[in-house]
């Protein structure tokens, strides 16, 4: 089976991001991110993505969004296509979101649950990591 879609990001927001470091560092064995996010953005990823995960400094201690990226150009035509013939409401994301999320283009639009769900294309890898970074994680 084919597929068009990834899982790319997840954006959470909490009252003090750095409480999440040891969680994110020494339990689930996340490495940090590139640091130029959004002010008080602190980033986390598994691989040589710039982030996989945005922990932003807030009062909602929740989900703000969750991002999806298209393999390439054409499946994010598609997809973007597929929500429009359902008569889902798209919105287009800003040059300063694209900046944020290192992604060259995205839309957005909100489950029914309440969460930002975006769909992405190219999002950016971090040129200072290579593109497999692995880390060991000793439990007790």
């Amino acid at each position: 089976m084919r597929h068009d879609i990834e899982l790319a990001y997840l954006g959470i927001e909490v009252p003090e991001p750095d409480s999440l470091t040891k969680f994110f560092s020494e339990v689930i064995g996340l490495l940090p991110g590139e640091d130029d996010g959004p002010e008080g953005t602190i980033t986390w990823r598994n691989d040589g993505k710039a982030h996989r995960v945005l922990v932003h400094h807030g009062p909602a201690n929740d989900a703000l969004y969750v991002g999806f990226e298209s393999v390439d150009s054409a499946a994010f035509d598609r997809a973007v296509e597929r929500l429009k013939v359902a008569e889902v409401e798209v919105r287009i994301g800003s040059d300063d979101e694209c900046k944020a999320r290192r992604v060259s283009r995205l839309v957005s639009t909100v489950a029914p649950w309440g969460v930002a769900v975006e769909l992405a294309e190219a999002q950016g890898l971090d040129p200072d990591h290579p593109r497999h970074l692995t880390r060991s994680v000793v439990l007790p």
